[in-house]
């Protein structure tokens, strides 16, 4: 299976990631105010159907506007 982070850019007031991975898992987007602070969930779990590569996103809406700098992580949740 792969992983790569596609991109990250601002849509609006919020950021939309958009990554590539395997069908049959499940991801959840987490973030944190530094890069090695504490990361919580900021997405639902994210079902990835299938068993091939496939691409998926999440808007993180209102961040630009409501929070101070985040850092983003896509986590596998076994």
């Amino acid at each position: 299976s792969v992983f790569r982070l596609v991109s990250g850019a601002r849509e609006g007031d919020g950021v939309r990631l958009v990554w590539q991975t395997h069908g049959g898992i499940t991801n959840v987007v987490q973030a944190a105010a530094s890069l090695d602070g504490s990361y919580s969930n900021m997405s639902p779990s994210i079902v990835i159907p299938g068993s091939a590569d496939v691409m998926t996103n999440y808007l993180d809406a209102g961040v630009i506007t409501n929070a101070a700098a985040r850092f983003y992580r896509v986590q596998l949740v076994q």
